[in-house]
């Protein structure tokens, strides 16, 4: 990027040869160096990395650097807790809102849901029920409105949806 440290080449016109710097003679050698010492980079050669080095600056010194919090955002921050086995999810994973309330839980087999998930609302009332085999979605999946009433009942066999019912609630 830089051209420190760079070695020039000796170009002959009579031959049409070219040196690189450690097949020079020594004349050659004492007289480039010296020429080298009277040349200097134009100015312009470092602007760019100049520039480079201005913005990031300024991006890093204007950015907010107070702790992000959720109270002026509608998207909810999630953290999860639950076991990785050869980096695969394994075991009971659950996910939760930035309050701590449950958002989500369930268990994995090899990174594949397994079973009965179970979501919440942030309010801590079941949102839906949802049952899988080996990551596909099966069984029956019952769904709730905030008011804890049922809003929808589905039923998969080998991920496929068999059967939907729909209740409208006043």
């Amino acid at each position: 990027m830089f051209p420190y440290r760079m070695r020039g080449l000796s170009h002959c016109t009579s031959c049409d040869n070219m040196l690189r710097y450690k097949n020079m003679s020594s004349t050659e050698k004492e007289y480039y160096e010296r020429f080298k010492l009277k040349t200097r980079l134009p100015w312009w050669t470092f602007i760019g990395s100049f520039i480079t080095i201005c913005f990031f600056s300024w991006v890093f010194l204007s950015e907010d650097k107070s702790i992000p919090t959720n109270a002026s955002s509608e998207i909810p921050t999630i953290l999860s807790s639950g076991d990785y086995v050869d980096g695969k999810r394994q075991g009971i994973w659950t996910l939760y809102y930035s309050d701590s309330v449950v958002m989500v839980t369930g268990y994995f087999d090899q990174n594949l849901k397994q079973g009965k998930f179970v979501s919440y609302y942030p309010t801590g009332e079941k949102m839906n029920e949802e049952y899988y085999e080996k990551g596909k979605k099966s069984g029956q999946w019952i769904y709730w409105d905030e008011e804890g009433d049922t809003s929808r009942i589905e039923s998969y066999h080998d991920d496929e949806l068999v059967q939907s019912k729909v209740f409208e609630n006043k």
